[in-house]
């Protein structure tokens, strides 16, 4: 009875995140098959509960494509953001040799020459 009680009060709903912006400045394909990548994107975030409060302590952030990670995980600051709250993160993330598939490089490769 307590949980449901809790669960009626406070009805859970996990925090939105939405990539609203997307530009791509470099995208490097090097044998045998890496990608290196400079991206930056825009996410906003929002907290639709207005008796919770998130925090996260740990947050990183990656591209990835197909199922394969084609960025390294960059770590984030820690973030709060109080009920009914809308926080906008602008991330950018530059990006070493990071060794993908075959099918995911020349799936790239193929979408880019499409302008995707």
């Amino acid at each position: 009875i307590t949980a449901l009680v809790v669960w009626l009060v406070y009805r859970p709903h996990d925090p939105k995140f939405k990539v609203v912006s997307l530009v791509i400045y470099d995208l490097n394909f090097t044998s045998p098959p890496y990608t290196s990548t400079t991206m930056q994107f825009t996410v906003i975030t929002r907290n639709p509960k207005e008796r919770v409060s998130f925090y996260y302590d740990q947050l990183s952030a990656f591209v990835s494509y197909k199922n394969q990670v084609i960025t390294p995980p960059l770590s984030l600051p820690s973030l709060y953001y109080d009920s009914k709250s809308t926080v906008a993160l602008s991330l950018v993330l530059v990006g070493g040799a990071v060794t993908v598939s075959v099918e995911v490089a020349n799936g790239l490769v193929m979408d880019q020459s499409y302008g995707w």
